[in-house]
C-alpha cells in the first residue's frame, strides 16, 4: 500500500513505530517502514549521538524519525526568559499555524505562561475534543 505518506517521508509502506529502542527503530527503517526512534532516555548528548551514529550506519541510508520530549520544567541553568529567546519567531509561527491548522484550541488561561504543559492530545480518540496534557493532569 502506497500513500501520500509514502511519498513525504520516502517510506515505502505507511508504517510508524515509536520505541526507545535503537534496534527496533533501525529494523523498521530497513523494513520501509518509518522507525522512530523514542530519545527520553537519553541524558547526554554524547549518548545520543552515539545512537544516533550507530542508526545512521545500521539503516541502509533510508530515513528514520527522532522524537525528542522538551522538559516540562526550566532547567537550572537557565530561566525561562533565557530559554524563551532562544526559540526563533518563524518556529513560533510554524507551531501556530500547525496547531491551528489541526484544530488544536488555544491553551486554557490568559497564554502568558505554557511552563507544565507537557502536550496536547485528542482525547479520548483522534475525532473527539482535543485536551491540554499538563503535570497536574
Amino acid at each position: 500500500m502506497r500513500t501520500e505518506l509514502c511519498d513525504r517521508f520516502g517510506i515505502d509502506y505507511p508504517i510508524f513505530v515509536f520505541t526507545p529502542s535503537e534496534k527496533v527503530a533501525a529494523a523498521v527503517t530497513r523494513a520501509g517502514g518509518m522507525g522512530v526512534l523514542g530519545c527520553v532516555r537519553f541524558n547526554h548528548a554524547e549518548e545520543l549521538e552515539s545512537v544516533l551514529n550507530w542508526m545512521d550506519a545500521n539503516t541502509d541510508g533510508k530515513p528514520y524519525g527522532v522524537d525528542i520530549v522538551m522538559p516540562a520544567t526550566v532547567p537550572t541553568e537557565g530561566t525561562s526568559v533565557d530559554i524563551d529567546k532562544l526559540i526563533p519567531q518563524a518556529h513560533r509561527d510554524f507551531v501556530a499555524k500547525t496547531l491551528a491548522d489541526l484544530g488544536v484550541p488555544p491553551l486554557p488561561g490568559d497564554g502568558t505562561s505554557n511552563e507544565g504543559v507537557l502536550g496536547c492530545t485528542p482525547w479520548p480518540d483522534p475525532t473527539s475534543t482535543w485536551r491540554w496534557v499538563t503535570e497536574s493532569a
